[in-house]
């Protein structure tokens, strides 16, 4: 166990300072196409034993034809999998979630849905800001550093996307990355 949340503390640290070196310009990414679809079902591979633990249901529509951009793989894959992970931790038991592809105003798009209970209203504006943990007392308590949706956000703007939580989804949470080019 101290093993575990070892590693998951030095994830949490590597993504912070990851984070402060894009802000600051110094990082670059490492840029080749990537194929979004390939990096979806990778991560629900990678997430396979948390999903079976959980007993979710994973359903991806990925209707994009070709949906190839040019990004770092490994940063895309981190935020994919965060907010897949999120999506599973946060949904309370039986998880269902939804992870599409599609083009809307000829951009492409990814909408990671769940049926979870949702972000309160109250906390939607701040869920970004590094260190931020949408909570009521302890509800999440032992979940999270409140680094993962910053991260996410810096990666996805850094390749020239925009991510959204869908604040009129009222079953659950859906997250949108529109990416621009």
């Amino acid at each position: 166990m101290i093993e575990n949340e070892s590693k998951k503390l030095e994830g949490q640290v590597d993504k912070i300072l990851q984070l402060s070196l894009i802000e600051s310009n110094e990082m670059t990414l490492d840029k080749e196409n990537v194929d979004l679809h390939f990096l979806i079902e990778e991560v629900i591979s990678r997430l396979k034993l948390i999903i079976e633990k959980k007993e979710a249901t994973i359903k991806l529509l990925l209707e994009v034809e070709g949906f190839l951009i040019k990004g770092d793989a490994t940063h895309l894959s981190n935020c994919m999998y965060n907010l897949v992970e999120n999506a599973l931790k946060y949904s309370g038991d039986f998880p269902k979630i939804t992870v599409s592809t599609f083009t809307e105003n000829g951009k492409n798009v990814i909408s990671v849905k769940d049926e979870g209970e949702g972000i309160p209203k109250e906390f939607q504006k701040e869920i970004f800001d590094r260190f931020f943990r949408a909570q009521k007392n302890d509800q999440y308590k032992g979940k999270g550093f409140g680094i993962g949706l910053s991260y996410v956000k810096t990666i996805v703007e850094a390749h020239n996307g925009r991510i959204i939580l869908n604040d009129a989804y009222k079953n659950g949470c859906e997250f949108v990355i529109t990416f621009l080019n």
